[in-house]
């Protein structure tokens, strides 16, 4: 495995600036998901209130919108969970490349759900990140500096 992760280099090194945009989204999601805990997003239901604010100013995306706020509203203390641990394990898997595929498809389905049910109005940096997360799962991040590699190597497919 080790080997594999060193060939890895040679093989795909020409996706070494995804790689560190890989490590760097990884440092983000920590530092995200530890502010959450910080602010004390598993301890009141703060997600309930923001889509409450939101819900005067529900565009095209209505009927998903109603369905998904109240579902999260109903059952948010569940939701936060959800959203902090997606961060955790997002974060692992693009510090250490292992299943970035699948973690990047979940991940961009999480970015634009908070684009249109929390983020302001002038704020795009979750529709940014989703952008991201989409080129990591198409460009497969995790073959250069990742578990990935070597995975790919022995076992060909659409995981890795």
């Amino acid at each position: 495995m080790i080997l594999a992760f060193l060939e890895s280099i040679k093989y795909v090194g020409h996706m070494w600036p995804i790689t560190l945009l890989r490590f760097f989204m990884a440092i983000q999601y920590f530092r995200m998901a530890s502010a959450a805990l910080a602010a004390g997003l598993l301890e009141h239901p703060y997600l309930s209130e923001q889509l409450r604010l939101k819900m005067e100013s529900v565009g095209v995306f209505n009927a998903y919108f109603s369905l998904w706020s109240s579902t999260i509203q109903e059952n948010w203390l569940i939701v936060s969970y959800v959203i902090v641990c997606s961060h955790f394990v997002t974060a692992v898997s693009y510090l250490v490349g292992y299943l970035v595929r699948p973690i990047s498809l979940w991940a961009a389905f999480l970015s634009l759900h908070m684009f249109w049910f929390v983020e302001t109005q002038g704020d795009r940096t979750q529709l940014l990140a989703a952008g991201i997360h989409m080129m990591f799962c198409l460009a497969g991040a995790g073959r250069c500096l990742g578990i990935d590699a070597y995975f790919y190597k022995s076992r060909r497919g659409l995981l890795w």
